[in-house]
């Protein structure tokens, strides 16, 4: 019975008041209750609005993204204000990664790591980039861009064919580059005077102070024929000259030079004064007449390093001239000079490295340019009186 009770009772329906029956204070709750569910679902409506915002955003950036990637590599969509002539200049020795960083740096591509992954996925061969200037586009692609460069007939710059005489220095060296466009003064001046290869080339590293030197490289652009592109890099041309010299400097060279204890920068510095003050015949006698004097504590007052040192001294003031002559004019700096004072060739290297002994400490070139060398001082000042100095 009781338990009969009890299951009528739950059986029974709850019946809702209405508005109109309900008391003031239940009226009060139910008002607040109503408030505090719209405000519930205000928020959760915001919540979801802000979810989809996001979403949407992130669809929208990765979907961008993702146009960009394919644009780098297919050129499929590229507004005509993205799509502007751009030169680009591939140095030498480029692997496929160093050419998509440098396209990227000029701007015809965007996503670095996006195309160095597409390469390797392609499997783009390193070999065969052709160093020079290349006008491209957005609109070519990636891989139009990487044929274009590897395109021997049909990409490849003006080539230029120059002869840089032995003798000539560094600020003649720089005049032609510049004057046939293969690379201009200030590029040049940057790329002498870092120091960003002496690890490829380790007959730099011996090399005296720099910081007196009209530049770092000063002696080591080897003189001979080269062949360049029409804008080609300033890494690349200086490369091509200290190649060209490290394979002249042979290791007989080396054997030579610890013989006579001088250092590879000495033995260059010498033959550049060497190159200068004398004919190839004689190079020899007059390379072993500085050694004397080097070896006997003397100075070497030699006109070619006076001459030089006027010659960079032109347009400074007296204490920047006076300066630049205490680093460079054997008449008063002892020793050598602070840094060749030329680009010297093969023969006056040789001079240096292979002079035959001599008792001379004097030469000089008479009024009618005749070759005379003393032994003595008084020797010389008795060449001087009979045959005359060449003016």
């Amino acid at each position: 019975m009781v338990q009969d009770q009890k299951k009528g009772k739950s059986r029974k329906k709850t019946v809702r008041k209405s508005i109109d029956e309900m008391t003031p204070e239940e009226r009060k709750r139910y008002a607040m209750h109503r408030k505090a569910h719209r405000i519930m679902v205000l928020k959760n409506i915001r919540n979801v609005l802000v979810v989809l915002i996001v979403v949407t955003a992130l669809a929208g950036s990765i979907a961008a993204f993702i146009i960009s990637c394919v644009n780098d590599i297919l050129a499929v969509h590229v507004s005509e204000k993205n799509n502007q002539d751009v030169t680009v200049v591939i140095g030498e020795n480029m692997g496929t990664d160093e050419v998509i960083d440098t396209l990227v740096d000029s701007g015809v591509l965007r996503n670095g790591w996006f195309c160095k992954l597409a390469a390797k996925f392609f499997d783009y061969s390193d070999e065969g980039y052709i160093p020079g200037t290349y006008t491209l586009r957005r609109s070519m692609g990636m891989e139009n861009m990487l044929n274009t460069i590897k395109a021997f007939d049909t990409a490849r710059t003006a080539i230029v064919t120059l002869t840089f005489p032995e003798g000539y220095d560094v600020d003649q060296i720089l005049d032609m580059l510049d004057r046939e466009q293969v690379c201009s003064e200030d590029k040049m001046l940057q790329a002498l005077n870092s120091q960003n290869y002496n690890d490829d080339y380790n007959f730099l590293r011996d090399r005296r102070d720099l910081t007196s030197r009209h530049t770092f490289l000063d002696g080591y652009l080897y003189p001979d024929t080269y062949e360049f592109y029409v804008g080609e890099s300033a890494d690349s041309v200086v490369e091509k000259f200290l190649t060209n010299f490290g394979s002249h400097w042979t290791d007989d060279y080396r054997g030579a030079a610890k013989n006579r204890k001088l250092s590879i920068d000495e033995v260059v510095i010498l033959a550049s004064i060497v190159q200068k003050e004398a004919r190839p015949e004689e190079m020899e006698a007059v390379a072993g007449i500085l050694l004397n004097r080097l070896d006997a504590g003397m100075r070497l007052d030699c006109d070619s390093t006076r001459d030089y040192a006027k010659y960079l001294a032109t347009g400074l003031t007296e204490n920047e001239a006076n300066e630049i002559a205490a680093n460079y004019d054997t008449y008063t700096c002892s020793a050598l000079p602070a840094g060749p004072i030329c680009e010297p060739g093969d023969e006056a290297i040789r001079a240096v490295l292979y002079a035959p002994d001599t008792d001379a400490y004097y030469f000089l070139h008479d009024r009618d340019n005749v070759f005379h060398t003393a032994e003595t001082l008084e020797e010389q000042e008795a060449n001087i009186a009979e045959y005359g100095v060449a003016q």
